[in-house]
């Protein structure tokens, strides 16, 4: 700790362009705090901050938040994050929150309001706690990953997450949907991928889930759906009514489909909305490899039949793939 209060307190007044900083901070909630600070004054631009075991509350300086020099931050912070009253990350282009828990509805929007430049956002396990819409609207965002996958970490009927941005052209999910996602005003969107799976006890509601995500897709070129993201939609009663309200994927070329039951009834309802599909890639299943054949011949039919039936698949020129395993 002398050490760093001397680098960091009692050193020129040359900038710091990266300050990474990682520790327990158990009672030394001053310390870290005072550390932060100096980075923040030496005009940091890269920031990298992992705080853990916290014995008493603790704040991240306010300065943090007005840092007009900071283009990349990265936060985990088990804990709640407690936002100052003014935000406004005038530089930043990369954000990343891991485990950190938001409690406050009008500090939080103001957070993901106050990124004018932002291009890449990041939330893994982030807990929405006593919020029940929360905006994340960015002029600038061009991708966006979530990640949530600890069923504690949310209230019982979860928030629901608007995105919207012009820019944004991808999108990626992977989790069991604790949370209610919704993508729109972004025509930009050309790549999607969810990875998404699913418990009996919660089909329904992860099945509605994925299906209000699915219709801000539209503009999507290429799309990615694993871990029974498609299957779910077919085993919920209550989606099965809205799967005729399916949207139309007009600009959908690539589907990647994996862990995907050929019957699926949503499945058929994607295919069938997707007039432009041109490739076709099963990850799983011993079907057909684009180019050169690597399954069984009945398999082969079978995927064929069905891809034909569905889209038309597979005729003009359309290729129907398979990543084939163990071959």
């Amino acid at each position: 700790m002398n050490f760093v209060e001397r680098v960091l307190l009692l050193r020129d007044s040359s900038d710091i362009k990266t300050f990474t900083l990682s520790c327990d901070v158990l009672r030394d909630a001053s310390h870290v705090s005072a550390w932060i600070s100096a980075a923040v004054r030496r005009n940091v631009q890269q920031l990298y901050i992992g705080l853990y075991d916290f014995r008493k509350p603790f704040s991240l300086p306010h300065s943090l938040f007005t840092c007009m020099t900071l283009r990349e931050l990265e936060l985990e912070m088990p804990c709640i994050l407690k936002l100052p009253p003014t935000i406004c990350f005038t530089n930043l282009k990369t954000l990343n929150f891991s485990y950190v828990t938001f409690t406050k509805e009008h500090s939080t929007e103001k957070l993901f309001s106050g990124l004018p430049v932002l291009e890449e956002l990041e939330l893994q396990n982030c807990n929405w706690v006593n919020l029940k819409v929360v905006s994340i609207s960015a002029p600038k965002l061009l991708s966006i990953r979530i990640v949530e996958d600890r069923e504690d970490q949310n209230d019982e009927n979860g928030c629901q997450v608007m995105i919207s941005g012009v820019s944004l052209n991808y999108f990626r999910y992977v989790g069991e949907f604790y949370n209610e996602y919704h993508v729109h005003n972004s025509p930009s969107l050309v790549e999607a991928s969810v990875l998404a799976s699913w418990y009996n006890k919660r089909k329904r509601h992860i099945a509605h889930h994925m299906y209000m995500l699915l219709t801000g897709f539209s503009s999507v070129k290429k799309l990615t759906l694993a871990f029974y993201a498609v299957e779910v939609l077919t085993y919920a009663v209550e989606v099965v009514e809205l799967l005729p309200h399916m949207p139309i994927f007009n600009n959908l070329e690539y589907l990647v489909l994996e862990s995907v039951n050929l019957n699926s009834v949503a499945l058929l309802k994607i295919l069938q909305k997707s007039p432009r599909l041109k490739t076709m890639v099963f990850s799983e299943l011993n079907c057909i490899k684009s180019m050169d054949y690597e399954g069984d011949e009945e398999d082969a039919i079978c995927c064929k039949d069905f891809a034909q039936e569905s889209s038309g698949l597979g005729q003009n020129g359309h290729n129907f793939s398979h990543h084939c395993k163990g071959t």
